[in-house]
């Protein structure tokens, strides 16, 4: 099992930190804790680069217009 930084998560998926946190929080990803850092698993994270998740988590569908 090979384990990313948020670093490389985040280069990985082409996303900024705050869109890594909207994922976590989506429950999209999960983190692992490594003593006090904070990891992702590299499987997972390809995963939802093949399901382009990563574009735009924070924009909804919203029905009923303006």
């Amino acid at each position: 099992m090979t384990l990313l930084s948020v670093r490389q998560t985040t280069d990985l998926l082409g996303c900024h930190r705050v869109t890594l946190l909207r994922l976590i929080r989506r429950g999209a990803l999960h983190p692992v804790r490594v003593k006090r850092a904070i990891r992702f698993k590299r499987d997972e994270v390809l995963a939802l680069c093949n399901r382009n998740i990563a574009v735009y988590p924070h924009l909804r569908l919203v029905r009923g217009g303006l």
